[in-house]
């Protein structure tokens, strides 16, 4: 879908990609809160897609029925979900584990090793807009 958005009244107006995407309560409430500033996914064809500037559109799961529009920011490649953890402080990331360990076997338990190794991993910088 395309949108237009005005971000600022002296900035001109932008045509925006608007990916959807769905968020796990927890991380869907930190983000609306503005703690949670970078999502990360697999970097699969979806993810790919995402350019800064995009917009996403996150649906709370697991009915969906809350969402919450963000701007894309900037794009962060990584080969791995600990390479992630590393550059990143766990706030921004929306993680409240003291031990990496523990953030990745939670997102182990989200995506498989195999299409982590295979696929590459992508952290998205956002700010909420609506």
């Amino acid at each position: 879908e395309i949108y237009t958005l005005s971000l600022h009244d002296a900035l001109p107006i932008y045509e925006l990609l608007n990916h959807l995407m769905m968020l796990y309560e927890d991380a869907f409430e930190k983000m609306k809160r503005g703690t949670k500033t970078i999502e990360i996914r697999l970097s699969d064809e979806k993810r790919r897609k995402v350019a800064v500037g995009d917009l996403i559109t996150f649906r709370k799961s697991p009915k969906g029925q809350e969402s919450l529009t963000v701007i894309v920011r900037d794009l962060y490649p990584r080969e791995s979900f600990r390479q992630l953890f590393t550059d990143f402080n766990r706030e921004e990331l929306g993680f409240s584990y003291d031990k990496m360990e523990d953030a990745l076997e939670e997102m182990g338990h989200i995506y498989s090793r195999t299409r982590e190794r295979k696929e590459g991993v992508l952290g998205i910088r956002v700010q909420v807009v609506a």
